[in-house]
């Protein structure tokens, strides 16, 4: 039986992997595999854990006007 600390724990280890990734310190490979070997995610959720998918929100970027040169 896993305990509340178990699980913080756990997720406290997935968080520092895509952290390392996203900042760099570690290759995506590297990171894919970790999360599918040490925390027994499938390949797809490792991905999406570390490249999560874009919202519909995402796309509705409003871009500022262009300004002439002289203002």
């Amino acid at each position: 039986m896993t305990t509340y600390e178990d699980e913080e724990e756990e997720i406290d280890a997935i968080e520092a992997i895509v952290k390392s990734h996203k900042s760099g310190e570690v290759a995506f490979h590297v990171a894919h595999t970790r999360l599918m070997v040490e925390h027994g995610f499938d390949s797809e959720t490792a991905l999406e854990l570390l490249f999560p998918p874009m919202d519909d929100d995402d796309f509705d970027m409003i871009l500022p006007e262009p300004r002439a040169s002289w203002e």
